[in-house]
């Protein structure tokens, strides 16, 4: 009987791909290079696609095809050869003459009839198979008998050069074929490997693969008679705009499966509106977005039993559990009530003992079960067949909650305990968990966690406990919902006094105090403060770090700043010797404030720095370190780095912050437009701010700067009204009245009404001497107090010796924090006179022609004036300025020099006419730059034709480094030494996939700024390309080695300060890799130099804010230099600035102590006394 006649044709049938394939480019191409390779192996459960990448696999493919669907009766190696012979025959049309007939196992003990029957099929393939052959065993799982695994083995390990085997199998494979796996004839493509990924999700809706076109369909052909699901059209869905955040969560609950895909763009929907509700509210944290997310309610609404859901459960059912033995599904059912599973927890749960044998058979057999990061063997499943399971699981469900939550709590894990308690719906031991969770969220400042599990509880049972209360008060103080905060308090108080809990009650009445701090209401505050200490222990207040913080915080805004410092270096020393990083967190970010408002930015910083060192989170808790560098750039005038750093504040502040310092964030960004000029942009800013939250403070502040911005804007009535409100609103005495005063001064010096502005800022500068403070308020009130009597149409000789005084304090202060904006602000023709008094008088010579050059052509009136002073160094101090600027009128003013009757001036003239008679050319400003820029020297920054490009579409961090990585290399890098500089002690293959869409996410990122190809792929090595790439690094040590040989001269100082003004920080700060941090100390040192050359030199001409300005940093790196110190010491006494040296002695002093356990020297201390002298 001929052979085709016993056999089954339709299971030699390839089946038919459907419309709409999602293309799978990294499995096709894994699949097209098969190499040496005999056979693939496609191993992973049911609907991940096998049997539709096999098909798009051949269809890439010139090679002819044989298909092989198995069934159980395919267990019979009789039947198996007849349909394997049979399929091959169908395709070469010739009978396989000579095949031995099969015989059964026990038959052939030694395996000789079967090496003849491998022998026969190998010696047919190799004469007929000439162009390639790909043989498909579809459904191999199905197959159980060895006779036939041994078969197929030995069938793959002979076969002719051209013939490949492809085997899909839903269950893993026999053990025998691992042989084949090791000596590199065969590969196995996982679970993990055919699951889908966020960019492939992200690219199948950016292509419109999962709209109306789509059918689930599409992820099961093969399946049909095995469970196959109706077909559903899953509707349209715009692919733009797709939040990347929303599909990785999807990823992550789905484990990529992809049938799961049908639901894709419901989730998106649901989750992006839960993100943006977040937002709203304040609560937009990742970690309780991502629970939020995983929620029971967001999972029941998300996979609700519709059409689409339905028809999943019931591929499920069919082709997954109801394979499964009974032990197995009935293990599968129970523990789908845990989050995660271990054996222990699993064996407990169920009271068993053999949990860690299922779950290897799980984990073995991949059935949607993932390995969770740890050192414990722990596992979850994917989310969606979690809640199939659950769906289910049957009347036991409740009682196995319960237990899984009894089993959480005793472990301490509270937050699954709390949803194990809510499954079960039992309410007290729910509300009971959360109470704990909420206290140790609001201990830990993660004020956000809280919200959201308190709002799981209403508002009656809420109102019913105090403390539920208290923490409900804390969460919408942090809110910045005052009043809300306050009701919720009293309550508590209420609840606390009459139930005799004195801890309770002093914790209300701290948070109380911060209430009325938070308002303003400083005095009331402190004496609630000393309230609550009377309830506690000296223990006990000791133990409460709020308490000195909610003090010193009411110090520094009724202007007692050393009090106010005094305590927090207090209960600062206190934290590190309890090494408690949180708390130090917390007080690091007050006193880093605290030093920014006196003028400290680098200690600010670095005081900042080690608040986020010490940090559980790696971050400041209220997020100040964007404001702080915001507001120092901005001094410094440079505009674009302060609006990125206001805006990355502002993010943080809507992301992570407490939303309560949202509208002055806001404020902040507004500040910065009104610098740019963008005035309409900040009036929305400012006016958002005023919209939000019940912050006195940033009210204050916002509504003050509105009225500068009208008055800006000539909106004159406006701005008058908003700046006699603010000023009646604000409680005087405080440093917050003060800075409204400066701010509204300037209102009323647009609008001619000097007498009301030099009555404000003389208050203001009242104020702020008497608290000793230092900073940018106190320069800006000056400046404007110098510029006010300087235009005063009758002045008396003591109205000019003030102009002058006020005059040198702004521009010293201004020096020495290098607080440049004032002077370049709208109204600079008030500053004229400041700068013209400074170069009349040689006062800060340097500082001020800095200044005018930055000024550009607005300089050129007063330079002009001054170069027809009598005195000649007067007007040989125009001609530096002068030169710089250029132009036709300021090389008219210095050729007229160049005849000048002072040989000194005259000289010099003649120098400077020689740059105006050169011929100049206009050209493109970017013409000689790399058209990519990537500033290593710090934070990394990446410049694209001159524009700021940081912030490219990174998609992951390693892209950024990876172009980090390449812009530290001299050479050209292998792929061998890239991955051991970017993923060391990862597996190689693991890695070496990571680095190719790594290196391909980079390219796309640089391309969407500019159409070049920036890397160059040659000989296997890559590298920046040369002349279009340049690096800060490479000019940094061109310089080095050109001028630090020498001692600094004025010819070689500018590049010294071109060399510090490239260092903006710690060698590629953001990272830490080991490459990294070997060249950090070189740089650091090369830095070092320059800056103390620098130092040494203008200490030399007596430029003393500029060797402030350079020693500062130093000291800042090394505390304990006695050297710095002293020199540091001489620059402030150059600046008659006791208080400064004063500070920097103490400073010194406490480094020693703390780090090397010492004193000063006798030299240094000798030093200290004779620069303060009867001060000491």
């Amino acid at each position: 009987m001929p052979l085709l006649t016993e056999v089954i044709v339709t299971k030699l049938v390839p089946p038919k791909p459907g419309p709409g394939l999602i293309e799978r480019p990294r499995l096709l191409e894994a699949l097209s290079q098969l190499g040496e390779r005999k056979a693939t192996f496609l191993v992973a459960p049911a609907g991940y696609g096998k049997t539709t990448l096999i098909l798009q696999a051949v269809g890439t493919t010139p090679k002819p095809l044989i298909w092989y669907r198995l069934d159980t009766y395919d267990n019979d190696i009789s039947i198996f050869l007849k349909h394997l012979i049979a399929g091959i025959e169908r395709h070469f049309g010739i009978p396989c003459h000579g095949m031995p007939h099969p015989l059964k196992p026990r038959l052939d003990k030694d395996g000789s009839h079967r090496r003849s029957l491998v022998s026969a099929l190998v010696n047919y393939l190799a004469a007929r198979a000439g162009d390639g052959l790909l043989i498909v065993l579809d459904d191999y799982h199905l197959v159980t008998n060895p006779s036939i695994h041994s078969l197929v083995e030995d069938l793959i390990s002979y076969l002719p050069i051209g013939v490949h085997i492809i085997i899909a199998s839903r269950t893993s494979l026999p053990r025998s074929f691992s042989r084949l796996l090791c000596i590199g004839q065969g590969l196995i493509i996982g679970a993990q490997a055919l699951r889908f990924t966020a960019d492939e999700m992200e690219a199948a809706l950016s292509y419109g693969f999962l709209s109306r076109n789509f059918r689930m369909k599409s992820f099961l052909i093969g399946n049909t008679g095995r469970g196959s699901l109706n077909e559903g059209n899953i509707g349209s869905e715009d692919p733009h705009g797709v939040p990347l955040q929303a599909i990785l969560d999807f990823e992550h609950m789905t484990g990529g499966w992809p049938i799961a895909l049908t639901l894709l763009p419901e989730f998106i929907a649901r989750s992006s509106a839960m993100r943006s509700d977040a937002m709203r509210s304040g609560t937009a944290d990742d970690n309780s977005l991502l629970r939020s997310i995983h929620s029971d309610a967001f999972l029941r609404d998300v996979f609700h039993p519709d059409k689409r859901t339905r028809a999943i459960y019931e591929y499920l059912e069919t082709e997954v559990l109801s394979q499964q033995p009974d032990d197995v599904r009935r293990f599968l059912l129970a523990t789908s009530v845990l989050d995660s599973m271990t054996p222990a927890n699993c064996d407990s749960l169920l009271g068993i003992t053999h949990s860690n044998r299922l779950l290897d058979h799980l984990s073995l057999e991949q059935l949607f079960l993932v390995r969770l990061e740890g050192d414990e063997e722990a596992y979850r499943y994917h989310e969606l067949f979690r809640r199939f399971l659950l769906d289910r699981l049957g009347p036991e469900r409740k009682s196995l909650l319960m237990q899984a939550g009894l089993m959480a709590r005793q472990a301490g894990k509270l937050e699954a305990a709390a949803g194990y308690f809510s499954l079960a719906e039992a309410k007290e031991d729910t509300i009971s968990v959360i109470r704990d969770i909420a206290g140790r969220a609001l201990r830990a400042g993660r004020w956000q966690t809280a919200a959201k599990w308190l709002g799981c509880i209403s508002a009656t049972d809420l109102a019913s406990d105090p403390w539920l209360s208290l923490y409900k008060a804390h969460v919408e103080a942090s809110k910045g919902k005052l009043t809300d905060a306050e009701i919720w308090v009293v309550r508590a108080n209420a609840m606390f006094e009459s139930a005799g809990e004195r801890l309770g009650l002093s914790e209300g009445q701290v948070l109380m105090a911060r209430i009325l701090r938070s308002r303003g209401r400083c005095h009331e505050s402190m004496a609630l403060l000393d309230q609550a200490c009377s309830n506690l222990t000296e223990q006990e207040i000791s133990e409460r770090f709020h308490i000195p913080l909610e003090r010193a915080l009411n110090l520094f805004i009724t202007g007692e700043l050393h009090q106010a410092e005094a305590l927090l270096i207090s209960a600062f020393r206190q934290a590190q010797e309890e090494n408690d990083g949180l708390i130090l967190s917390y007080i690091a970010e007050n006193l880093g404030n605290l030093n920014y408002i006196q003028g400290e930015c680098q200690e600010a910083l670095r005081i900042f720095k080690l608040g986020i060192e010490a940090s559980p989170e790696s971050t400041l808790p209220g997020h100040w370190l964007e404001e702080s560098r915001c507001w120092i750039y901005l001094g410094w005038g440079q505009l674009n780095r302060a609006l990125e750093h206001a805006k990355q504040n502002l993010e943080a502040k809507k992301k992570f912050g407490p939303t309560g310092t949202l509208p002055a964030a806001y404020v902040y960004v507004g500040c910065v437009y009104t610098e740019l000029g963008e005035l309409r942009l900040a009036e929305e800013y400012y006016r958002k701010a005023l919209q939000l939250g019940e912050d006195p403070f940033a009210h204050a502040l916002g509504k003050a700067h509105l009225a500068r911005c009208l008055s800006f804007q000539r909106r004159w009535t406006e701005a008058l009204a908003e700046a006699k409100e603010v000023l009646d609103q604000v409680e005087n005495e405080s440093i917050l009245h003060a800075l409204c005063k400066v701010v509204a001064s300037t209102v009323f010096i647009h609008v001619g009404d000097l007498l009301q502005a030099r009555f404000l800022l003389q208050e203001a500068i009242g104020f702020m001497e008497a608290c000793e403070m230092s900073g940018q308020p106190l320069c800006s009130a000056y400046g404007l107090l110098s510029g006010i009597l300087f235009s005063l149409e009758e002045m008396s000789d003591a109205h000019i010796l003030a102009a002058k005084d006020y005059a040198r304090r702004h521009v010293a202060l201004a020096a020495r924090m290098n607080y440049v904006q004032n002077l370049l602000m709208k109204a600079n023709d008030l500053y004229d006179p400041i700068l013209g008094e400074c170069l009349e008088s040689g006062f800060e010579v340097s500082f001020c022609q800095r200044v005018l050059v930055k000024r550009g052509a607005h300089s050129l009136g007063l330079l002009t004036k001054l170069a027809a002073h009598n005195d000649p160094n007067v007007r040989m101090r125009t001609i530096v300025p002068l030169a710089d600027i250029g132009g036709e009128q300021a090389g008219n003013v210095v050729k007229s020099l160049t005849e000048d009757p002072a040989p000194q001036v005259r000289q010099r003239a003649i120098a400077a006419a020689r740059r105006f008679s050169e011929v100049s050319t206009a050209r493109d400003p970017f013409e000689d730059t790399p058209a990519l820029q990537v500033l290593i020297l710090g934070p990394l920054r990446v410049i694209v034709k001159g524009q700021e490009a940081t912030a490219l579409r990174w998609r992951t961090t390693k892209a950024r480094d990876l172009l980090a990585y390449l812009a530290h290399r001299t050479e050209p890098a292998s792929p061998e030494r890239i991955l051991e500089a970017l993923w060391p002690g990862v597996e190689r293959k693991r890695a070496s996939t990571s680095f190719h869409s790594t290196m391909y996410r980079l390219r796309q990122a640089l391309r969407h700024v500019y159409p070049g190809d920036f890397i160059l792929h040659s000989g296997k090595r890559y590298q920046l390309v040369e002349g279009l790439v340049s690096t800060d690094r490479q000019r940094f040590e061109r310089l080095a080695a050109g001028v630090l040989k020498e001692d600094a001269s004025p010819e070689t100082v500018p590049y010294l300060e071109e060399m510090v003004s490239l260092y903006r920080g710690e060698y590629l700060t953001d990272l830490d890799y080991v490459w990294v941090v070997q060249d950090r100390e070189h740089l650091r040192q090369l830095y070092s130099d320059a800056s103390m050359k620098l130092a040494c030199y203008y200490l030399k001409e007596g430029e003393y804010s500029q060797a402030a300005k350079h020693l500062r940093p130093l000291v800042a790196i090394n505390p304990v230099s006695e050297e710095l110190c002293c020199l540091l010491m001489k620059a402030y006494s150059g600046l008659g600035d006791k208080l400064a040296i004063t500070k920097q002695f103490s400073r010194l002093k406490t480094a020693l102590a703390d780090e090397l356990g010492l004193i000063p020297s006798a030299a240094t201390r000798d030093l200290y006394y004779s620069l303060c002298g009867d001060d000491t």
